[in-house]
């Protein structure tokens, strides 16, 4: 998993080889006037450095990954960091100075150019919700704190969970998205207000008219495993004791998912797609969109 180290001795000592490797190429004011600073980590390996200061409204924020780092975990490391900045100061926006080289990952985390620098704004729904709804790199996992945002004619904690795992899984796809804006564009396409949630089928076409490259399994467990089994993300659907819901997952270098959402608040929720499926569902009808 990943995970941000502050810089200390302890810290220099454990990543001394990353630092030799590493250090040099960071500019001289890198770790200067900064209220926060330290190292990208995954699986105890250093991957990268981040510093951060707080100023009113507004957090400013650099960072470096190193050369091979995948895509993946480069957007990551930001997500880790952007959500590390709401936390400590909630500001109105996040500040990130130029670098050429991470255009493309600041642009999958929602960041865009504004002269000199790309930012972040944060939008207005964070401001409602408690920092426990989020995991540590914003991914939302606590749809039953979520009983101040609309859906439909609804609140997101009653129905939302369509329009959660579709957030989500944008985000995984290097698409972010604001929550408002999914949860609003998915709204208007939903019957009757979604007094039925949001369909399989919508929620599919929707992804695909994001741009986000999906498919969609058949509707039986058999064929759902085996779609799971292949993709990197997805969004299953199953039926529960209270009826049916969606949670997004991640595959995980071991073979085993990451679930979001599943058990409001749970952080980390590691398993197989089988054992998922076999301790939570009624009936074997679960389908899956999902992106290989």
């Amino acid at each position: 998993m990943r995970r941000t180290v502050r810089l200390s001795a302890e810290a220099a000592d454990r990543y001394q080889e990353f630092d030799e490797e590493n250090r040099p190429l960071l500019s001289d004011d890198f770790f200067l006037s900064q209220e926060d600073a330290g190292y990208f980590v995954k699986e105890d390996q250093a991957q990268g450095y981040f510093s951060a200061s707080f100023h009113e409204d507004e957090a400013d924020i650099s960072f470096y990954l190193s050369r091979g780092i995948s895509f993946e975990d480069a957007c990551g490391s930001l997500h880790m960091l952007s959500e590390m900045c709401i936390r400590r100061a909630h500001p109105k926006k996040i500040v990130c100075c130029f670098d050429p080289k991470y255009v493309h990952v600041l642009q999958a985390c929602e960041y865009y150019q504004k002269g000199t620098v790309y930012q972040k704004k944060i939008e207005p729904w964070r401001g409602r919700l408690k920092d426990t709804v989020f995991d540590q790199e914003g991914y939302i996992i606590n749809q039953g704190a979520m009983e101040k945002i609309p859906f439909g004619w609804f609140t997101t904690d009653a129905k939302g969970c369509g329009w959660i795992a579709a957030y989500d899984l944008l985000k995984m796809c290097g698409r972010e998205q604001t929550m408002q804006q999914t949860a609003e564009q998915l709204g208007r396409r939903a019957l009757l207000g979604a007094v039925c949630g949001e369909p399989l089928h919508d929620l599919y076409l929707y992804l695909r008219w994001t741009g986000c490259g999906c498919s969609l399994s058949l509707p039986f467990d058999g064929d759902a495993l085996k779609c799971m089994q292949k993709s990197r993300y997805g969004i299953l659907l199953y039926t529960h004791k209270d009826g049916a819901h969606y949670t997004a997952y991640r595959s995980l270098s071991n073979g085993r998912k990451l679930f979001y959402n599943a058990v409001y608040g749970r952080e980390d929720h590691e398993e197989t797609a089988a054992e998922f499926l076999q301790h939570r569902e009624l009936l074997p009808f679960a389908s899956v969109i999902y992106v290989i």
